[in-house]
């Protein structure tokens, strides 16, 4: 899927250059 692989791309650039948010640590919990 195109749209997950993006959104994957992203997050691991956001978790690369900042910390992770909540936000994204429940993404990473939850998938």
């Amino acid at each position: 899927n195109i749209i997950m692989r993006k959104i994957a791309e992203l997050t691991v650039s956001d978790v690369t250059i900042e910390e992770p948010t909540l936000e994204e640590i429940f993404m990473h919990y939850y998938e």
